[in-house]
């Protein structure tokens, strides 16, 4: 129920990964959040929205725990997406509710 209203507040901004009208900006385990976009620059949004909220309600969102993994075009890096001014690293894999998941590259 404490993220309830940070996840609320993201479905309002109409921002991030749906299908169809079914919003998937964040997948949540407790308090373990994935955010998920179609774009980095939309993702950049959706990690400030979190910092503000967070901020808000007087808790600190780990940069050190947080990662970023980019699918699809490999051009694109995550050089814009921050949190508490530091830059996130970018990752090819990771474990979210503990299923590990990552990047396969094409040969």
């Amino acid at each position: 129920m404490f993220l309830n209203p940070a996840l609320d507040l993201l479905e309002r901004q109409n921002v991030g990964f749906r299908i169809g009208t079914i919003s998937l900006v964040s997948p949540t385990c407790a308090d373990d959040q994935l955010l998920l976009s179609r774009n980095t620059h939309e993702l950049a949004t959706i990690t400030s929205v979190q910092e503000e909220f967070s901020n808000m309600e007087r808790y600190r969102l780990s940069e050190q725990k947080s990662k970023v993994m980019i699918l699809g075009n490999r051009k694109t890096t995550a050089d814009e997406i921050s949190l508490n001014g530091k830059a996130l690293e970018q990752v090819k894999e990771y474990k979210h509710i503990g299923i590990n998941n990552s990047v396969r590259d094409n040969p």
